[in-house]
């Protein structure tokens, strides 16, 4: 199916894992070990944390962004060998601060042993996703083009709402651990 090949050819080739999730590697191991003493810190120390690597982590992601939107074209025709995937990848390079900040985010989930937001918004995502493409594509013209167009957009509102997703839940999780520290 030459639409499933687009898309795999957008996502396999053009952007690879190491470019796409490069920011992940802003929150460090030795960060994940000082949220994990998260006892021994305060709320507004964990937080500080966690801002320094989501800001690492979105300059990553910012630079990412330029260069796959401005480079969309050079990509398409030089990489993946097909023009028509210029637009997909325009599309898909909104999506990269989402990756980013959201990664660090369920970093701070994975230090504190708390799986359930991390897993939740996968989950999450994956509905949406796969709920945005099941209801857009057939709204649109039948081109691979379009077709690669759809699936990127499913994949950036997917990585928003999980972003959100998680967002919250670190709210959440913040002001429920300074309440209990409180009473301590």
């Amino acid at each position: 199916n030459e639409q499933a090949f687009a898309y795999s050819g957008i996502v396999d080739i053009a952007i690879p894992d190491s470019v796409t999730r490069v920011d992940e590697g802003a929150f460090d191991y030795s960060d994940l070990e000082t949220i994990q003493l998260g006892n021994a810190l305060d709320n507004e120390s964990i937080t500080n944390i966690l801002n320094k690597a989501v800001l690492l982590s979105l300059a990553v992601a910012f630079i990412s962004f330029a260069a796959v939107f401005f480079g969309a074209d050079f990509i398409s025709g030089s990489i993946v060998g097909d023009k028509r995937a210029a637009a997909a990848l325009k599309v898909l390079a909104f999506s990269l601060p989402f990756m980013g900040a959201s990664s660090c985010l369920k970093g701070y989930f994975i230090a504190r042993r708390n799986t359930s937001p991390p897993s939740v918004s996968q989950i999450l995502e994956q509905a949406v996703r796969i709920g945005l493409v099941f209801f857009l594509l057939p709204r649109f013209s039948p081109s691979v083009e379009s077709a690669a167009v759809v699936i990127m957009l499913g994949d950036g509102i997917a990585e928003a709402v999980s972003f959100l997703f998680v967002y919250i839940s670190y709210r959440i999780d913040i002001k429920h651990t300074s309440l209990l520290r409180g009473r301590v």
